[in-house]
């Protein structure tokens, strides 16, 4: 059974805010991987999930979510 990082999802916010597209996008995959879903359905969660967050952090991760989109696209 493969280890799972609870850390993730904080590490893409991170990124997010750092607006290291890069670093976000390989942690999107990795989290997608791990839940053993698509790139597309992650991007789904983690743009529903950030409604949870700060103003500051929902903004930059909801910004880095579309942005991965249009590379997904």
């Amino acid at each position: 059974m493969q280890k799972i990082d609870l850390s993730l999802v904080s590490k893409f916010v991170d990124a997010s805010i750092a607006n290291d597209k890069k670093l976000a996008l390989k942690l999107a995959k990795k989290i997608a991987e791990q839940h053993n879903c698509s790139l597309s359905f992650e991007l789904d969660t983690l743009d529903w999930s950030a409604n949870w967050l700060k103003s500051d952090e929902r903004i930059a991760t909801q910004s880095m979510v579309q942005e991965l989109r249009q590379y997904e696209a």
